[in-house]
């Protein structure tokens, strides 16, 4: 059983941690590829700097004929080595667009008829970097729709690779 004081330690190195960010383990400033899941994206990132990022993508909502964007401001929290790869954990706020033509799904939540939506996301993710020119990462992607359907909580999540340069 942890004591109160073993208790409020953690939570102070937690909470170091995350207002702390370090510099990004990826070297690379600039990185492009493609993100699967949802939603399913050419995806672009840029480092201007070792602790902040900022990341682009334009695909399809939910492998379908939806039209989805998105933009995110990522900031790295934790790096760390893992063999051959150099990684960090980032996380950030962003926003995701999208139009839709017919039915669709915001999480678990249907919405009828087609419509523009925006949702304010907070990708939590993981990414890794490597010798040669490749960066893979997976993210986790809540947020909640503020046009279309407000309130609605929205999921997604990618698994992507990027060449970086």
């Amino acid at each position: 059983m942890m004591t109160r004081t073993g208790l409020l330690a953690a939570c102070l190195s937690l909470s170091a941690l995350l207002v702390s960010p370090t510099a990004s383990a990826i070297k690379n400033q600039f990185g492009i590829g493609i993100a699967l899941g949802e939603p399913t994206a050419i995806d672009f990132k840029w480092r201007p700097s070792r602790i902040i990022g900022f990341n682009f993508g334009v695909g399809a909502h939910h492998f379908s004929r939806n039209l989805a964007a998105y933009a995110d401001f990522e900031f790295g929290v934790v790096d760390f080595k893992a063999g051959v790869a150099a990684g960090t954990f980032y996380l950030g706020p962003g926003l995701q667009l999208g139009v839709a033509s017919h039915d669709h799904y915001y999480g678990f939540h249907k919405e009828s008829g087609g419509g523009t939506y925006l949702g304010v996301m907070m990708p939590i993710g993981v990414e890794f970097g490597f010798k040669f020119p490749l960066e893979i990462f997976v993210e986790l992607r809540p947020g909640i729709v503020v046009l279309h359907a407000p309130g609605v909580f929205d999921f997604g999540g990618q698994l992507g690779f990027r060449y970086g340069f």
